[in-house]
């Protein structure tokens, strides 16, 4: 996943490992008279996170990768 821009990540609200729904709000990017919550674009597992939270992170940075469900595998 890649955003547009310089922000800070105030939220992280996943952990690696994590199942994650459509449009579960991922975290949260702020500058400086903004907030973006980042939301799942389908459901997934997270698989790797590059950013901390309070971190500062930069236009066109990986900030995580995810894994597709597979449904047999983990229903929900």
């Amino acid at each position: 996943m890649n955003f547009d821009g310089s922000s800070k990540v105030s939220e992280l609200k996943i952990k690696e490992g994590d199942s994650v729904k459509k449009e579960q709000v991922l975290f949260i990017l702020t500058t400086e008279n903004h907030w973006l919550e980042y939301k799942a674009e389908d459901d997934c597992i997270i698989y790797k996170i590059y950013c901390k939270q309070g971190s500062t992170v930069m236009q066109n940075e990986l900030l995580l990768e995810t894994k597709p469900i597979n449904r047999k595998q983990f229903p929900f």
